[in-house]
């Protein structure tokens, strides 16, 4: 495993010194994440996507601290999974993380989704004939309020 995840690095690399290998949430499923984490800063990953080993990043708030402290000067700790408006701040106040990652999702209507023999639809219930985008309102409140964090830490 080890030898394929250092072959992508060098290839994410190889494109040009401007570019950053991330290491995405399969991070959360490590057995031990301290050598895990050890093991990717050698390998040469810029950063590293996680929520802390749990579901949602503010459950794993503890972890996602624990690895900031630990390793924040030598990887990036990228917070996501279940971050939005309302806890981006306090995600970021509470375990000295600068970075986070959230869909700010939405959903929007189309009636054209489901037809009477046909259903295209990504999900059931109430937002069946709906389909998901990147709300650019939830994206502008979120930096609002990060940027209202970062000047009241100034």
């Amino acid at each position: 495993m080890w030898s394929r995840i250092k072959r992508l690095i060098e290839i994410v690399k190889g494109f040009g010194q401007e570019k950053e290998a991330v290491f995405h949430r399969a991070f959360d499923c490590a057995a031990n994440p301290f050598e895990t984490m050890e093991r990717l800063i050698e390998l040469g990953v810029d950063r590293v996507l996680t929520s802390g080993l749990k579901p949602k990043a503010v459950d794993g708030m503890e972890m996602l601290c624990k690895l900031q402290t630990a390793y924040g000067d030598r990887i990036q700790i990228l917070a996501g999974s279940g971050v939005n408006v309302t806890n981006a701040s306090q995600l970021m106040d509470d375990t000295g993380i600068s970075q986070v990652h959230s869909s700010c999702k939405d959903w929007l209507q189309d009636d054209t989704t489901v037809g009477d023999a046909v259903s295209f639809s990504m999900v059931s219930g109430e937002k069946e004939s709906c389909y998901d985008v990147v709300s650019r309102q939830l994206v502008e409140e979120l930096l609002k309020r990060v940027e209202a964090r970062e000047a009241e830490t100034c």
